[in-house]
């Protein structure tokens, strides 16, 4: 990757769009699909807490617990950086919309089940996916260098990645990653949290 100056995308709120809406400015996802814009980049995505806001009461997490209703977009390309260390959050928390209660349901499920190859079984994040499974973005047609992915801080919770069931007596498909399908390129992981998340095949019709 390049020497130069990373670009500084800013993270202002923990709001996410359900699939078929409007990327919402701001959001984790918008500086993703940024971060993806064009090749060769090098970024830092930053966390920025709006003045007056609160944790979530539920988690006991900090303003930064995002609830995604969609994985996130793919990161196939580029340099990028989340969360440095001499950022002004201490740590994001990514889990699935749909959770709603620690007791009566221990995880949730980003998306339905996936129905065989091609189709993602649905982790919070994906990275280096360029030919394999997530088709969010441009990706299939890349052929440059994969991507160089730092992530500081960051706690992976609740999320249940399923295979869905195979018809007519054949097997379920796969359920991976249930916080990060990593299938390329370099991911460096520090200080970070990985819990309650369930990868799970699918079962038999």
């Amino acid at each position: 990757m390049t020497d130069t100056k990373p670009t500084i995308l800013e993270v202002t709120n923990n709001s996410d769009n359900s699939p078929g809406e409007s990327v919402i400015p701001g959001s984790l996802r918008d500086a993703i699909n940024k971060s993806q814009s064009t090749d060769g980049g090098k970024y830092n995505i930053r966390f920025k807490v709006p003045s007056g806001s609160e944790g979530d009461p539920l988690l006991g997490t900090g303003y930064f617990t995002i609830r995604l209703k969609q994985p996130l977009p793919n990161i196939y390309r580029n340099e990028v950086l989340f969360n440095p260390e001499n950022g002004p959050v201490a740590s994001v928390t990514l889990l699935p919309g749909e959770f709603k209660d620690s007791v009566k349901t221990p995880q949730a499920q980003i998306q339905n089940e996936s129905s065989g190859i091609g189709d993602p079984s649905g982790s919070l994040m994906y990275i280096g996916d360029v030919n394999l499974i997530h088709d969010n973005q441009l990706s299939k047609s890349y052929s440059g260098q994969p991507p160089v992915v730092s992530i500081n801080n960051f706690n992976f919770v609740k999320n249940i990645a399923k295979g869905g069931t195979g018809e007519r007596g054949a097997g379920g498909a796969v359920g991976v990653g249930g916080g990060i399908t990593f299938s390329a390129g370099h991911l460096t992981i520090k200080r970070s949290i990985f819990q309650d998340l369930i990868a799970q095949g699918g079962g038999v019709s």
